[in-house]
């Protein structure tokens, strides 16, 4: 059962790319439609906002979001979520010497999302109690 659960996530993860992809070659579409597809799990912005102080490790990447967000981040979750953002060119995944454990950081590309967050941060704090 647990494999046919994440055959189906996976699955329907690379359906959505797919669509994704051919939309985001349409030039026709509004930015922020093709920005919002981008980002479009519920995780992509809360582990952009993680990674803007510094690049982690995985391990310190999963403890750092369960410990500050609702709702359990599994680690085949954090993996897919990574390789999608690091596949659009927001995530880099860097090589440490001396270390099998790769460090997650961002390109330019994810620290231009900065001032969007620093502004989505302001308006939750504004708006949700």
């Amino acid at each position: 059962m647990l494999f046919h659960s994440l055959f189906v996530t996976f699955f329907i993860e690379a359906f959505e790319y797919i669509i994704m992809a051919t939309t985001l070659r349409d030039k026709k579409n509004c930015p922020v439609a093709i920005a919002s597809m981008t980002l479009s799990s519920k995780w992509d912005l809360v582990i952009i906002h993680s990674l803007l102080s510094h690049s982690s490790r995985f391990s310190e990447l999963k403890r750092k979001i369960s410990g500050s967000f609702p709702g359990e981040l599994t680690a085949s979750s954090l993996t897919r979520v990574l390789r999608r953002l690091e596949s659009s060119g927001l995530v880099v995944k860097e090589s440490v010497k001396g270390s099998v454990h790769p460090m997650y950081g961002l390109s330019q590309k994810g620290k231009d999302l900065q001032p969007v967050l620093n502004e989505l941060y302001k308006w939750g704090e504004k708006h949700i109690p």
